[in-house]
């Protein structure tokens, strides 16, 4: 598994009725992107499941561009320019510095704010009334440039935080993220989001940059 896995939106109104609904869908992508960055950091434990495999459970810490990533089978440290990924059945640490089209694939929720520049968003049927849904595709004009091929977001209406997301890709394969819960606020150093080697002194580098 490599971090790819991982480790993200022009609506056309044919009447003024149906100008409502996507306009709402829009905000209310706007407000769960505004979750997750009016504080200092968001951390997001959660349950992913690849293809409909269930995996071990994930916490990412995002804070500003940066994140890091822990689980049983990886660890991903991203600076905002440098990205250092972990694998821990080859013990190898590759050093790489992806682009926003890679970040996508990495971490969607990292890139909300730049998919509402590319995607549509319209409402979809949510499981219960406490719940929203919203379903993100992208535009005919950039179609194929980010490899998310279409996003859906469940969310609490209370405060837009997200409780499920589910991403297909243009390669085929998809991601769902169980949110289990959201940590607010935490003031993380910057040393959180790189690579330390004191910590992992077996593993092999693989610089490539």
């Amino acid at each position: 598994m490599t971090a790819r896995v991982y480790t993200f939106f022009t609506a056309v109104f044919f009447c003024i009725s149906a100008a409502f609904p996507a306009t709402n869908a829009r905000l209310a992508v706007e407000n769960i992107a505004k979750f997750l960055t009016d504080s200092k950091s968001v951390t997001i434990r959660y349950v992913p499941i690849s293809d409909s495999q269930a995996l071990q459970p994930q916490i990412i810490c995002i804070m500003g561009d940066k994140f890091k990533l822990n689980s049983n089978e990886m660890a991903v440290w991203y600076d905002g320019k440098t990205q250092w990924t972990y694998l821990t059945d080859t013990k190898e640490v590759s050093i790489t510095e992806p682009t926003p089209e890679e970040l996508a694939g990495i971490n969607p929720l990292l890139i909300l704010g730049t998919l509402l520049q590319h995607y549509s968003a319209k409402n979809v049927p949510a499981s219960d009334n406490d719940t929203g849904a919203v379903e993100l595709v992208p535009n005919t004009n950039v179609e194929g440039q980010l490899p998310i091929s279409k996003m859906r977001i469940s969310y609490k209406k209370t405060d837009y935080s997200p409780k499920k997301i589910t991403v297909e890709f243009n390669a085929g394969n998809s991601l769902e993220l169980q949110v289990k819960s959201i940590t607010k606020g935490i003031n993380y150093p910057h040393s959180t989001f790189v690579f330390n080697k004191k910590q992992l002194p077996q593993a092999d580098i693989i610089d490539l940059r």
